[in-house]
Order: C-alpha cells, then structure tokens, then sequence
C-alpha cells in the first residue's frame, strides 16, 4: 500500500491489483497509511525560539 496523493493504492504481494472493494475497505481501515505521525511531525519541525 502507498498513497499517491491523498488516493491510496495497493496491490497483492504478486503486484496483481486489489478490488475496488478490497481498496474501499483497504481505504476505510488504513487511514494513516503514506502520512506522518502527528508526533513526528512535531519532532522534525524546527526550534522555537525562546523569548
């Protein structure tokens, strides 16, 4: 699986495509799949200066 995008895609180990309701359900249950946690979103960002 991988998102090209926000439309994510998929296919089986062999490389033959997924059913469009195996990619809907796919879709539904792998939400984060191709983002970032928000956590590593917070640690790679850079320094806050202090004032």
């Amino acid at each position: 699986m991988w998102r090209e995008g926000d439309a994510l895609r998929a296919t089986r180990a062999d490389g033959a495509a997924v059913s469009p309701d195996e990619l809907a359900t796919l879709s539904k249950h792998q939400v984060r799949v191709g983002r970032p946690d928000g956590l590593q979103e917070i640690v790679a960002s850079p320094p806050v200066e202090a004032r």
